[in-house]
């Protein structure tokens, strides 16, 4: 099983440059916590 992080990274990655990506978006992959963290490693990666 992937991490919720490489799953919401390959998501992301998988749309087009400019659409508007919002942590509800991912609700499915696991919990806020654990959603908002993802999102702020994968920020912090660029």
């Amino acid at each position: 099983m992937e991490s919720v992080e490489k799953q919401i990274e390959k998501s992301i990655k998988s749309k087009p440059r400019g659409v508007l990506i919002l942590p509800d978006d991912y609700l499915s992959y696991g919990s806020s916590d654990a959603i908002r963290k993802a999102l702020d490693r994968l920020e912090d990666k660029t």
